[in-house]
């Protein structure tokens, strides 16, 4: 399962590269507003009502519905609907990279990957995936 882990976090590390140097050759067509706020509300819908929840209560575990906003919201599924509606809806320029840059970083970078409820939710699933997490 590591080596599973690891593979697609490489993959990840390759796709977020190239998101980026999409990015920068498009850096003049691209609504940099929108291109920030795609990358933040992946985390403000699926991250954080969680944590705040678990800080607020002083608990690591939430309830179901914030691991199943946060695997929704972390999905190149929501990643690709989302894009699809700001290209048709709102406007045609690649702002919703933001989206994809987002959810690399996390699978490339920080080793995040769907959580499984009951898994403490502010540790890495890749952490815990290898043993190194707390549970």
């Amino acid at each position: 399962m590591k080596f599973a882990l690891t593979m697609v976090r490489l993959e990840s590390v390759f796709a977020l590269l190239m998101v980026i140097a999409i990015s920068i050759y498009n850096y003049q067509s691209i609504d940099w507003l929108d291109y920030l706020l795609m990358i933040a509300v992946v985390d403000a819908i699926g991250y954080l009502p969680g944590r705040l929840w678990c800080i607020v209560r002083k608990t690591t575990t939430p309830p179901k519905i914030f691991y199943q906003a946060y695997n929704v919201t972390h999905s190149l599924i929501f990643a690709l609907a989302v894009s699809a509606w700001y290209w048709h809806q709102v406007d045609q320029n690649l702002a919703f990279l933001g989206l994809f840059l987002h959810q690399l970083v996390d699978r490339g970078i920080l080793g995040n990957f769907a959580k499984q409820i009951g898994d403490p939710y502010h540790v890495s699933t890749f952490n815990l995936a290898a043993g190194t997490g707390s549970r």
